[in-house]
């Protein structure tokens, strides 16, 4: 075996060294979650029922987060939110959250009589210092 195919066997081996270290830090990224999560307290939920929806927000910063506004909008006409603090029925507010808290808010999502069986949808948005996150979650109803 010739120096010039040794040195391609090598770039072959280093590249794909490369590769599988890049798909495990990508796995990594995947499975811890960014700063901002949603559960649900059940699976599905039947019509006329209700369901938990919990939003978690973890501080990923180095500074306490002040004033995270977190916003919950259905996108069905079959759903009613409701937040823990009752004040506005579909926003919760953390007053502050410190570097590694992470702090959870909990929606009372109501279902209506007449929905139809399959998903609904809800759109879930938090406001902290310096960036906005929106995700969409759903129950399924039947």
């Amino acid at each position: 075996m010739g120096l010039y195919e040794e040195e391609g066997r090598w770039k072959v081996i280093t590249a794909g060294v490369v590769i599988c270290l890049l798909l495990v830090a990508a796995a990594v990224l995947i499975l811890r979650g960014g700063p901002v999560r949603v559960a649900w307290d059940r699976d599905h939920v039947p019509p006329g029922g209700d369901a938990l929806l919990y939003v978690i927000v973890k501080n990923t910063s180095n500074y306490v987060y002040r004033n995270v506004a977190i916003y919950v909008r259905p996108l069905t006409p079959y759903l009613s939110v409701f937040s823990e603090q009752n004040m506005d029925p579909h926003l919760f507010v953390i007053e502050a959250l410190p570097p590694g808290a992470e702090a959870r808010a909990r929606f009372l999502v109501k279902v209506a009589r007449s929905a139809y069986s399959g998903d609904h949808m809800v759109e879930v948005s938090v406001a902290t210092p310096g960036e906005t996150y929106v995700l969409q979650t759903g129950i399924r109803v039947g």
